[in-house]
């Protein structure tokens, strides 16, 4: 969905539970031009429930390239 103001897209995340042990789960990204630095993120956690998060964009943009963040949030590009 694209509007003036927010952009949303939905795609799948490997989440690491536990050393090299990964879940596949839908995430929901929003932009909204209200907060120009910040990217939310909500994930499907139950048949009818999600969890959302906001993270600064240079994570998510950093995390392309390198390993970046710090404790849960971590983020890198699988190639």
């Amino acid at each position: 969905m694209i509007d003036s103001s927010s952009i949303t897209d939905t795609t799948i995340f490997e989440v690491m539970l536990s050393g090299e042990t990964a879940m596949p789960i839908e995430v929901e990204f929003q932009y909204n031009s209200d907060d120009p630095w910040a990217v939310q993120l909500s994930f499907q956690i139950g048949r009818n429930e999600r969890v959302s998060w906001t993270v600064a964009r240079a994570l998510l943009s950093a995390g392309l390239h390198t390993p970046s963040g710090q404790r849960e949030v971590r983020g890198t590009a699988r190639r």
